[in-house]
């Protein structure tokens, strides 16, 4: 008599953990892994934000530095059209000057010049001309125009005739090939103040528009402090060295910022966009202090839960110990109230087990004669064989096989040679499988045999391979018996994906194998 051994395996071994605890251990190992995610995207999301701010402020300050390429161009082409003038050509200077002063009002300009070959100023719309002595004290920087033939831009420049800073855009007059002169438009710092206010930028950035030589011509904010001040000498060397770049230093009004900037190629002007790393530093901390409150408080509700619903499950739990009990001892058993569904549902499958193990008495799975499994155990495996093919997308095969000619063997050696046949055949079909694999007998001389991760190609192959074991000889107690067998072939999923569509897919096979003339093979249609 076989004998049980039960191990409580408590001596030596530590409290187990109560439901509660491990309610609580889960609710930390959910609450601290997502707060330490949540942290890490918090962080991650901060540099982004970096990131996107700075490409940002790169397309917006060369957006600035081509409206102010813009405006340059625009009053060149105004200066280059008033150039062309008849008065100017006839040396009327007296309509040329009404000209000027009627293009002036078109012109985002403080003043129009006109000085000659050498750079003596001829006439200014600031000016009534004739009276002397008047443009003594204006002097242009105006050498490019001169020097090039070409329009060009000048840095800032101090005009106290003027009434202070100034910068000049200037284009040569020509005559049959030859500089005459030059026509400048003077532009005061504050008329270039619209270009950055049109860029919308935010109120905390520092924007900044410098000339040729680094100096300050526009700001924002602090306007009237800085201009006419030299760009930082670390930003003065990047400007010597490339066009575009970006850094972080402190601006010239003590705030740490990181810098964008693009130099124009024509004039060498530079628009400068500064964000303040305190703004996205304390956004980062705003959302840190967020973080961590919410993730006390989860995690307080989570314990207070919980601790709770624990309670709930050990009662439902401990009070199905009793049944379980009762079921090894063969007892009746009586399941109390329950709080959860699957406590419930553990309660009817106590009850159910109750009913399969009397059941499972008078069952079994293999069939007596061969040993082979019976046609339950074979369904079983094929379900729970093609749930794993359908999760990890594989493939199955079921060969149903009849053997030809059994029932003449039946009729003329008797049914106790026939058993003893069905034996052999048994014991070669097992012998001819993998171990993973499964043969049945189904009933009379009908067999199936499951192929597990094999598809059609495998399939017949290993049913023309059983053909030929099958058609080899018997010799049961002494005689020598000639059989064949006619093979039908199921693939799942192509073929069907239930194992009793698959048997009977795989049967019909068969007979058509039987009707096309014995010991051959069909496959199921799909």
């Amino acid at each position: 008599m076989d004998t049980i051994e039960v191990r409580t395996g408590q001596k030596g071994r530590s409290r187990s953990l109560s439901v509660r605890d491990s309610l609580a251990l889960l609710v930390l190992g959910c609450i601290l892994p997502i707060s330490a995610v949540a942290a890490y995207l918090v962080y991650d999301y901060y540099e982004r934000e970096h990131l996107r701010l700075t490409v940002d402020a790169s397309s917006r300050t060369r957006a600035l530095r081509a409206a102010v390429d813009h405006e340059f161009r625009s009053i060149e082409a105004s200066l280059l059209a008033l150039a062309t003038s008849t008065h100017l050509a006839a040396g009327d200077f007296e309509g040329f000057r009404d000209r000027l002063g009627n293009a002036l009002k078109n012109i985002n300009a403080d003043a129009i010049m006109l000085t000659d070959e050498t750079g003596r100023l001829v006439m200014s719309t600031r000016e009534t001309l004739g009276a002397p002595g008047a443009l003594e004290n204006v002097s242009l920087p105006i050498e490019k125009v001169i020097a090039t033939g070409k329009p060009a831009v000048s840095e800032l420049f101090e005009a106290p005739a003027m009434g202070g800073l100034r910068f000049a855009v200037g284009v040569p007059i020509t005559r049959g090939g030859y500089l005459v002169g030059t026509l400048d438009a003077t532009v005061r710092p504050d008329q270039l103040m619209h270009l950055i206010a049109e860029q919308q930028l935010p109120a905390s950035w520092r924007v900044l528009i410098l000339d040729g030589a680094n100096i300050i011509v526009a700001r924002k904010p602090h306007v009237a402090r800085f201009i006419g001040a030299r760009a930082t000498p670390q930003m003065q060397h990047l400007l010597a060295t490339r066009d575009e770049d970006s850094l972080v230093e402190r601006s010239l009004d003590g705030v740490e910022v990181r810098i964008v900037y693009s130099r124009s190629p024509s004039t060498r002007w530079t628009a400068q966009v500064g964000i303040p790393l305190d703004e996205l530093g304390a956004e980062m901390r705003n959302w840190m202090t967020r973080l961590i409150a919410a993730c006390l408080i989860a995690l307080l509700l989570g314990l207070s839960l919980a601790w709770f619903i624990g309670g709930r499950i050990a009662r439902s739990i401990g009070a199905l110990a009793e049944p379980a009990r009762q079921l090894g001892l063969g007892g009746p058993i009586e399941i109390p109230q329950l709080h959860f569904q699957e406590a419930v549902a553990l309660g009817s499958a106590l009850i159910d087990a109750r009913v399969t193990l009397d059941r499972a008495r008078h069952d079994a799975h293999h069939d007596p004669l061969t040993g082979l499994a019976n046609r339950v155990l074979m369904n079983l495996m094929i379900n729970q064989q093609i749930a794993m093919c359908r999760r990890y997308q594989r493939e199955l095969s079921v060969l149903f096989i009849d053997l030809d000619e059994f029932k003449r063997v039946n009729d003329t050696h008797g049914h106790a040679l026939g058993d003893q046949l069905l034996r052999e055949v048994s014991a070669r079909l097992q012998a001819s499988i993998r171990s993973a694999d499964m043969a049945a007998r189904l009933g009379g001389d009908e067999f199936a045999i499951c192929l597990l991760d094999t598809g059609l190609p495998g399939a017949s192959n290993t049913a023309q391979k059983l053909i030929g074991i099958l058609s080899q000889p018997f010799a049961p107690s002494g005689f020598e018996i000639h059989i064949s067998a006619s093979i039908g072939v199921a693939v799942y999923p192509a073929t069907s994906d239930d194992a009793d569509s698959l048997l009977n897919a795989a049967d019909r096979a068969m007979y058509r194998a039987k009707s096309e003339g014995k010991s051959q093979v069909c496959v199921a249609s799909t």
